[in-house]
């Protein structure tokens, strides 16, 4: 078996992203992909989320984000690599 490359990335989701579920939704699929991290709405109406874990399930991850779940519409998602270490938590969690 290969070695898994873990990656982490703190991503911005822009659009029609807050009071449609949007963090509930990150935390349940990345909780089902087996991801670290925490989601949290920003003051200027986007979404934050930083998140790590294996590459290839990072990119599933930030694709089922650019979806959105209903009622929400994801205008821009900015992703951009950071430190792995940065997202010592366990688990997925959302933060207020």
């Amino acid at each position: 078996m290969g070695r898994v490359t873990h990656v982490a990335f703190s991503i911005t989701v822009v659009g029609k992203v807050q009071g449609v579920g949007f963090r509930a939704f990150a935390q349940d699929s990345a909780t089902r992909l087996g991801l670290a991290g925490w989601v949290a709405n920003q003051r200027d109406g986007s979404v934050l989320v930083e998140v790590s874990g294996g590459a290839a399930v990072v990119v599933e991850f930030v694709a089922i984000l650019r979806g959105g779940p209903p009622g929400s519409v994801v205008s821009d998602l900015r992703a951009t690599p950071i430190n792995p270490g940065r997202v010592a938590i366990a688990g997925f969690e959302i933060r207020q």
